[in-house]
């Protein structure tokens, strides 16, 4: 027979004044952090369907743009370009 034992209170094993808060900073590092891996790989599959692997020759170059403003740009970009030239003009142009 199983007997079942209540487990200690939370009070026990939790300690409210130990625990750190996020400070701003931080927090904020984290989600601009985890947007730009998001905008990334959008961006790395929308190469991939749109230009195959000719497309995602360009993407160890925009992995290296740190400019919020140009991963959206590139984003856009992918949509109407003809050609991955045309999408690396876009983050070029940014870039000047």
């Amino acid at each position: 027979m199983v007997e079942y034992i209540d487990p200690p209170p939370v009070t026990m094993w939790f300690d409210p004044t130990r625990v750190k808060p996020v400070t701003g900073s931080l927090a904020d590092k984290w989600m601009k952090q985890g947007w730009r891996e998001g905008i990334l790989e959008v961006i790395e599959q929308a190469l991939d369907v749109k230009f195959g692997a000719d497309g995602l020759r360009l993407l160890p170059e925009i992995q290296q743009i740190k400019a919020a403003k140009q991963l959206k740009a590139v984003r856009r970009a992918i949509q109407v370009a003809h050609t991955p030239e045309d999408i690396r003009r876009v983050y070029q142009r940014c870039a000047a």
